[in-house]
């Protein structure tokens, strides 16, 4: 796999320079170059899709309680920035759309749903509805741990891509059918490997893997994983991956046209007694 082919994928957006979840994070993750923007959905009381991780506001916002107790208005009444910095006072947590609306033909998007019908009634639907509405339908990839919220994604728009990593091991069996995964599987990078890789792709899957979990996220495990053949990282330094990938690749290309026919004396030879220039001076 290319490191030009690779996408960059900025967690909860630029979480390092802004805060999670917030357009804000989002905005900064595109100007760093992130190809695809990860973030969490939830649904409020009266039924609206929010950008969040937790199942409550308590460590993102100035607020407590259920995200799913709470209503839109009183979720926009929260304040979702000034817990970082006082620079991001006043960000709000924002809808799904309003998130979409920032990223669409920008930048593509995984939608990581936190629960599904279960806890959050209707979610599923809302979502395919909206992803539809916007025109965005091949700019997303729905993830979600539980397999079942996947199926029933994919039943509602069954040309949506999808991922789920509750498998995370990736035994690559029947535990991850075709109804499920929608063209993509995550696996940790722990239980990454070349083999494995060659396995998915093999049927046809693209495998996403993250490095979230890092306490520090080092340049070398990034490059490591690059080499294994991943389709995708996901990073809280989306701007340390993008340089790290980029310098991959011109590595990578350096090292192509060194070994290029041309370089390996292979180019084509002059007419008949002409003598070739020699290289250097």
């Amino acid at each position: 796999m290319s490191a030009r082919k690779i996408l960059r994928i900025a967690h909860r957006g630029a979480v390092s320079q802004a805060p999670e979840n917030t357009l804000a994070a989002f905005e900064r993750a595109i100007q760093l170059g992130a190809d695809m923007i990860e973030l969490d959905v939830r649904q409020s009381a009266d039924g609206h899709l929010v950008v969040i991780h937790d199942e409550t506001v308590d460590r993102t916002t100035d607020g407590h309680g259920p995200v799913g107790a709470m209503t839109l208005r009183q979720l926009k009444a929260l304040d979702a920035g000034a817990w970082m910095d006082q620079e991001f006072a006043g960000e709000r947590i924002p809808t799904l759309r309003e998130a979409l609306a920032l990223m669409r033909g920008r930048v593509q998007v995984s939608i990581d749903l936190k629960a599904g019908s279960e806890v959050y009634p209707g979610i599923e639907a809302r979502v395919a509805t909206l992803v539809r509405e916007m025109g965005c339908l091949d700019e997303v990839i729905v993830m979600a741990e539980d397999c079942a919220v996947i199926q029933r994604m994919r039943c509602l728009e069954p040309g949506l891509r999808t991922a789920c990593y509750r498998y995370q091991a990736l035994r690559l069996r029947c535990a991850v059918g075709q109804e499920c995964h929608g063209g993509y599987v995550f696996v940790w990078p722990e239980e990454l490997s070349s083999s494995l890789i060659r396995r998915a792709h093999s049927r046809g899957w693209k495998v996403i893997t993250s490095l979230e979990r890092r306490a520090v996220e080092e340049p070398a495990e990034m490059r490591r994983l690059a080499r294994l053949g991943v389709d995708g990282i996901l990073s809280n330094h989306i701007g340390l991956l993008v340089r790290t990938l980029t310098e991959l690749d011109d590595e990578e290309e350096q090292e192509r046209r060194f070994e290029s026919p041309r370089h390996l004396g292979g180019g084509a030879a002059g007419p008949p007694g002409q003598r070739l220039p020699q290289g250097g001076q």
